[in-house]
């Protein structure tokens, strides 16, 4: 409200005339304020405030909760500068409302004649879970080593109840929880052992709402079979065995549920395995509630049962096996060993030994006591066992080695003999440092750690790249090494560890030096290709320490990660090698005009490749054709691959013998070939190439010789490298006189070609005159030429009875009016989509090579044609199907009015009639 006045006076007017008017401005409110709780629990309440922001006039609160109007309580007012603020309060209980989704929406709003406001809080209701439910132990007894699935499940609650495991006190992990609908699930698989025995297994269940946790706990029955038995005699005071004199023998077992039955055999051929049950003497309760039982067997031995061995037998019907135990009964006599003293026994580890120290006495011996250094062990230590006056050993390990005393006694004496076993081991690695990254310029240790028998000085090296590297040495068990940190030194390193005994121990491990990314130059990565609507694979490999972001552009434009056009894939090579791969899909004519950019970036820097799309090609030819390894009768070979042109490649190897035409080709996937059955100290001449999946090939490389060992294992080769030196200019000499005869006879082969095209254009014009009354059409006319693989025009002019229609295969095809021929380019298409042709050829090499052997192996496509010999020289078969004969170049005649459309194409770029 605002009030305005008037004034009126003049210069005659003493005081000034005056009119007053008040102005009143309404407005609705701008906006509410809610204040209250957002939780509570369920069965409690919570008070919720609305405020109004200043309106004129002043506004009515209401309110809605849960989509329903409530009444509204008493309201309060308050005028302000610049308004009315109305107030009002509401009180919201959790259980007199039809709650959903444990949650009640409050909305307040303020409304007066010039417009309203409104504004909603939601309230969450906390709710309890019911009480947990643990299935899954219905049976509760089981067997020690079972695995047992037990499931705990707590129904509803807001929030869901979280559910934990305990074994007694101790919280269980490794549960696996899960939520489905409104309950929570938690499932336990439990490897039941002894100590479980009745212990109390309890899964809680809590969440917001309860201040407690809610528990549900079952008790475990575990039926377990003692460790071990034990067998001693029932007199400590005399253990010796007199013939007529009663003896007694207990059997003990320790911890067992339920308590063991014992049962005692004597190994006597007249007892007939008979089954004494003796005495029970002791059964008692162990502290983890399983069962200490004795049995005590009374007998009075004999002659007879000198050497006996009784053995005593834990059982019981719960238990999956019994435990048994033995014991040798000895007769009295002074103990005497029959072998010379100290007994000493060398062992490769990995072998057996059985080493029978023989005792003799009267009276018997009543007590066998074997020490490992100093160290009493009964029957069995680690991979050694000890039976009497045996000691064996089984596959040894290195900890088996030691100093193994046996003592014989009996009621005269007692005699001791000792053996020294020792356990030869090869070196091994026991602690390698871990990768390290770390930045150029810090000092770096690798450490490696290495044990064997025996232990030699400077057993252990450090290598990198095959080369050996000073180490310090700590002993001769550990070495160190220092490095400065570079670019150069970054790599991996080898721990070696060799004493002389069976194959040396390596252990890796990488420097890695903090480097911007750096693209590496693959050949086969430089660029890609694919055919129209086909898809294309763009890579590249980049060498950084720490990892590498890579980013795919075109056109200076992100590639979107995963698209209808593009797809990207990211590897880690290993420690420092990444590689980034770039699906194309779906391609257009647009994509053979641009490029991708594979961009490799880390913290450290930025480094890109730049790959152009082609249509589908030929492949390049592989390089770096090497010798791996060669013996009397094998030569090993490897080379690398370029590009593939777009499809699967496989490699074809040709190689001969020197000085011999008969020609080997092998097919393989693989970059390195192994052949074998070969001559010893012999030359040969290798050549490879690739062949792609679309049957276009790549020229062969430079031969390159290669040979095998003669019987003192010398490589031929280097020794006639050295022979040929003084020979090298003969064959410079000789191809210059070949050549210059060759250039006489194409030459004479050109003039006369040219005279016999010219007659073949006049026949052709002629019948086409005779046949269309004298309507000459304009046709171009493409003839075969073979290449290397097959007929030359040269064997075609030497054979005898040849027409001249018979010095081509041709084909007319029809011309435009404007003159105009549509090329066809195959290589853009999938091979189904074109007509192809195919023809017979003499051979699959020319004549003047020579005889052919030729092997495929591990061909992923069809087999190449096979030498044919007929004289088919006029069949020419039109396929709707792949085109599996070799590719041949076609020479076009010469048109009077179009010119010359010269160059290499297939058969399937022909769609016309033969003639």
């Amino acid at each position: 409200m605002a009030e305005y006045e008037c004034r009126a006076n003049n210069s005659r007017t003493g005081n000034p005339k005056r009119k007053a008017m008040k102005l009143e401005v309404n407005y609705p409110p701008a906006s509410v304020e809610l204040f209250g709780e957002s939780n509570i629990r369920y069965g409690s309440s919570a008070n919720i405030q609305c405020k109004s922001l200043p309106s004129n006039p002043a506004s009515q609160i209401t309110w809605i909760i849960n989509g329903r109007s409530v009444p509204t309580p008493t309201q309060r007012e308050f005028v302000v500068e610049n308004g009315i603020v109305s107030s009002s309060n509401v009180s919201v209980h959790s259980n007199e409302l039809s709650v959903e989704a444990h949650q009640i929406n409050v909305e307040c709003m303020a409304t007066n004649p010039e417009g309203s406001s409104a504004k909603q809080h939601v309230i969450k209701i906390i709710a309890p879970p019911k009480a947990p439910i643990i299935t899954g132990l219905e049976d509760r007894k089981f067997f020690e080593g079972d695995i047992v699935n037990v499931t705990c499940e707590a129904q509803g609650g807001n929030p869901l109840a979280e559910l934990s495991w305990y074994r007694g006190s101790e919280k269980v992990n490794g549960a696996h929880n899960e939520v489905a609908g409104f309950s929570s699930y938690s499932t336990l698989a439990l490897r039941v052992d002894r100590t479980m025995n009745t212990q109390r297994l309890k899964c809680e269940a809590t969440n917001a709402a309860l201040d407690e946790p809610l528990i549900e706990s079952q008790y475990l029955s575990v039926y377990y079979p003692p460790r071990r038995v034990l067998i001693r005699p029932a007199d400590s005071g005399d253990q010796r065995l007199l013939v007529g004199k009663s003896a007694r023998l207990v059997c003990g077992t320790l911890s067992s549920n339920p308590a063991a039955h014992i049962s005692w055999q004597f190994s006597r051929a007249t007892d007939d395995n008979k089954v004494h049950l003796g005495d029970v003497s002791l059964n008692e309760t162990t502290r983890d509630n399983g069962f200490n039982v004795e049995n005590v067997l009374s007998f009075t031995p004999t002659e007879e049962y000198d050497g006996t061995v009784v053995h005593c037998i834990a059982n019981h019907p719960e238990w999956k096996h019994s435990v048994n135990t033995s014991f040798p009964l000895n007769v009295m006599y002074p103990p005497k060993m029959l072998v010379n003293d100290p007994v000493t026994v060398v062992m490769s580890e990995g072998d057996s030994f059985k080493e029978n120290l023989t005792v003799r006495g009267n009276p018997a011996i009543s007590l066998w006591q074997w020490r490992k250094n100093g160290v009493p062990f009964d029957h069995t230590i680690g991979r050694v066992f000890a039976r009497g006056a045996v000691l064996s050993g089984k596959q040894l390990l290195s900890t088996d080695a030691g100093v193994y005393t046996l003592t014989a006694t009996n009621s005269v004496g007692s005699t001791n003999i000792t053996i020294k076993l020792a356990v030869e081991y090869s070196a091994r690695i026991t602690s390698i440092s871990t990768p390290v990254i770390a930045a150029t310029g810090d000092t770096v240790l690798l450490e490696c750690e290495a044990d064997g028998e025996p232990s030699k000085a400077n057993m252990i090296h450090w290598y990198k790249n095959g080369e050996i590297l000073a180490a310090q040495h700590r002993g001769h068990k550990k070495a160190i090494l220092r490095l400065n940190a570079t670019e150069q030194q970054s790599g991996e390193y080898t721990c070696k560890a060799d004493n002389g005994i069976g194959v040396p121990a390596e252990g890796q491990t990488f420097l890695l030096v903090n480097s911007a990314p750096r693209v590496l130059p693959v050949a086969r990565y430089a660029k890609t290709a694919g055919i129209l609507g086909g898809v294309a694979k763009a890579r590249c490999k980049v060498y950084a320490v720490p990892t590498v972001e890579f980013v795919w552009e075109k056109d200076e434009q992100l590639i979107k990660k995963n698209s209808s056009k593009y797809s990207i894939v990211n590897t880690q090579i290993d420690y420092s090698t990444y590689e980034s791969t770039l699906w194309i899909k779906n391609i257009v004519p647009d994509d053979y005009t641009k490029k991708v950019k594979c961009i490799a970036r880390n913290s450290f820097g930025t480094d890109h490749l730049s790959i152009p799309i082609i249509p589908p090609t030929h492949p390049d030819e592989p390089f770096n054709l090497t010798m791996t390894n060669s013996t009397l009768n094998t030569i090993s070979v490897a080379w690398e691959p370029r590009f593939d042109g777009g499809s699967d490649q496989i490699f074809e190897v040709k190689y001969r013998r020197q000085n011999d035409d008969l020609i080997h080709l092998v097919n393989t996937t693989h970059t390195n070939l192994r052949l074998s059955g070969l001559a010893t100290a012999n030359t040969y001449f290798f050549q490879i190439r690739s062949i792609n999946a679309r049957g276009f090939a790549s020229s062969w490389t430079s031969p390159v010789i290669f040979a095998t060992l003669n019987e003192d294992g010398v490589n031929v080769a280097m020794i006639r490298n050295e022979k040929l030196k003084l020979t090298t200019w003969i064959p410079y000499i000789l191809i210059f006189i070949v050549l210059f005869m060759l250039l006489n006879v194409v030459i004479c082969c050109f003039v006369c070609n040219r005279t016999k095209k010219r007659k073949l254009r006049e026949k052709t014009e002629m019948a086409r005159t005779a046949i269309n009354g004298g309507d000459v059409r304009q046709v171009q006319m493409y003839g075969t030429m073979m290449g290397n693989d097959g007929m030359s025009r040269r064997d075609i002019d030497d054979r005898p009875e040849m027409s001249e229609d018979e010095h081509s295969v041709r084909t007319m095809i029809e011309v435009s009016p404007n003159g105009y021929m549509q090329p066809i380019e195959p290589m853009l298409y999938e091979s189904t989509g074109l007509l192809e042709y195919d023809y017979q050829t003499r051979s699959y090499m020319g004549s003047s090579q020579g005889t052919r052997s030729m092997t495929y192996a591990n061909v992923p496509y069809p087999e190449p044609p096979q030498p044919s010999y007929h004289s088919n020289w006029n069949s020419l078969q039109r396929q709707s199907n792949n085109n599996t004969s070799p590719q041949h170049h076609l020479s076009t005649f010469i048109n009077p009015n179009m010119g010359v459309r010269a160059g290499p194409i297939n058969y399937a770029q022909l769609d016309g009639d033969l003639v």
